[in-house]
């Protein structure tokens, strides 16, 4: 289906709750339908007003809305269905046939629903799994027809749902392992990120300015096994450098310079840059110098930089390092000897690798404000870039540097669970690596607090408090906090 034509259904939510305006919000921001042509019904007409101001048609009459709809969303409790239900045969004031019935209900089988709906002449089921990033387009949906549900149907509800993010059929009897995964994830995320936050205030950083790293590691980190095609495991192998921050970190989880090899730069080359194996080149054919090699070989490379510079001076450069552990008085004592030389410090991570990257800077003493645009300049391009004291750049590095290798754990773990629920590996990690994508964007958009988020997704004895039970009994959050603070403490030891 062309998700860029408006469809002629109309469409019906017996239930206008969270989830019912996230599945309509996605719509119709799409452009596929228009509020007019959506029925919505409540028991109490004061909950739908909302609804009315945006344009749609409001009742307390379920049969109404089953009258006036080619599609109609299930979106109540499942405890209130037989109710529901009850209210439509009550309330129809004409035969009505040929409906497509679509439930949002966890628990409740298409066999269960077919049999409540079997005096609708000609009704169809289909058995969806939404979860709420799908207010911020990020949702993971599933869904499974049920017996007499046409192609045509499918096209239209697959259409229909992934106006907010992605949708995929399986066989019914996995929609529960999904749900654990998709439908619980987001509250497993937001006690993640939480955590992470709440390491980076253990360690100094202001509580909004971690919530904001943490969300956007966590961001950038699932967007990353998204895009990159790579096993999480992997991923998280590529932060971990030999006895650095990040594999201290990832310890503490578990437990409750430039080539010599022209070879190595033929990759520069094919994409058109000039390379060379002499660093004082660089320097000097440069207006800005970013110093990426390991903390280790540094001292090494700025000596050599200073006995070149006897025969011909480095003047007016700007260096940018990106060492984790390496302080701007360390920086400093050698590049500022190079006349009119400046320094910044920058702590990246790798989720830039796809325009999700989450970067802070401190300058040093002689940095210009046109110094420090064009450094925001650059680092803009493939993620956000803030400016923070010194004094925070080991517990920032702790979260977003680190962060990735740690979501990557996690997500791996969801996956993990996913697979033993009877989920196949691929599917298991894409459905994990989206959810958790979803959940770190909601609350990046929504600015509402971590904990909010997850309560909104732990219905009272359901399936995801469950989950954050089982989830509290293991320790995560104490795990997470200190894995931010051993990642943290071993960058202040490289430092020394």
């Amino acid at each position: 289906m062309d998700t860029k034509t408006k469809i002629k259904e109309t469409i019906g939510f017996i239930g206008g709750g969270n989830m019912a305006k996230a599945i309509c919000e996605g719509i119709v921001r799409k452009g596929l339908m228009d509020y007019s042509q959506l029925y919505v019904s409540a028991p109490h007409i004061e909950h739908l007003q909302e609804w009315n101001n945006l344009g749609a048609h409001i009742t307390t009459e379920n049969g109404m809305v089953v009258t006036e709809s080619d599609v109609i969303f299930l979106a109540v409790k499942p405890h209130v269905l037989p109710e529901a239900v009850a209210n439509v045969y009550e309330t129809l004031r004409k035969p009505v046939k040929g409906k497509l019935f679509v439930s949002i209900l966890a628990g409740v089988t298409l066999e269960a629903l077919e049999n409540c709906l079997a005096t609708l002449e000609g009704s169809r089921v289909i058995r969806v799994m939404p979860n709420t990033p799908m207010m911020v387009g990020e949702g993971c949906t599933v869904f499974c027809p049920g017996q007499r549900a046409s192609d045509a149907d499918i096209a239209l509800v697959k259409a229909l749902l992934e106006t907010s993010g992605v949708c995929q059929q399986v066989p019914e009897s996995l929609i529960n392992a999904v749900g654990a995964v998709a439908g619980s994830g987001p509250a497993f995320v937001y006690l993640i990120i939480e955590a992470l936050s709440d390491g980076g205030v253990k360690m100094g950083i202001p509580r909004a300015m971690a919530t904001h790293f943490a969300a956007q590691t966590v961001l950038g980190a699932a967007k990353m096994v998204l895009e990159s095609g790579k096993h999480t495991g992997t991923l998280k192998d590529e932060v971990c450098s030999p006895g650095g921050t990040t594999i201290t970190g990832i310890h503490a989880l578990e437990k409750g310079g430039v080539s010599p090899y022209i070879k190595n730069l033929n990759v520069w080359k094919e994409l058109g840059a000039h390379i060379t194996t002499d660093n004082s080149e660089v320097a000097h054919q440069s207006d800005v110098v970013f110093l990426a090699v390991k903390p280790h070989i540094l001292n090494g490379v700025l000596d050599k930089l200073i006995h070149d510079a006897k025969t011909k001076p480095i003047v007016n450069k700007l260096f940018v390092s990106i060492l984790a552990g390496i302080t701007l008085k360390e920086l400093e004592e050698k590049i500022l000897g190079f006349e009119g030389s400046r320094v910044i410090r920058v702590m990246p991570n790798t989720p830039m690798l796809v325009g999700e990257g989450c970067t802070v800077y401190c300058p040093g003493q002689n940095v210009t404000e046109e110094d420090l645009n064009l450094i925001e300049t650059i680092l803009e391009v493939t993620g956000m870039c803030q400016l923070i004291p010194e004094k925070m750049i080991n517990a920032v590095g702790a979260i977003a540097s680190s962060g990735p290798a740690f979501v990557y754990l996690f997500i791996e773990a969801l996956s993990d669970g996913g697979v033993r629920m009877g989920l196949h590996r691929d599917m298991s990690t894409k459905i994990a690596a989206q959810t958790v994508m979803g959940a770190a964007k909601m609350v990046m958009e929504t600015n509402r607090h971590m904990g909010t988020l997850k309560d909104e997704v732990c219905s009272a004895g359901g399936t995801t408090i469950a989950g954050i039970h089982a989830l509290e009994n293991g320790g995560v959050r104490g795990a997470v906090m200190n894995a931010v603070q051993a990642a943290a403490k071993r960058a202040e030891e490289l430092a020394k």
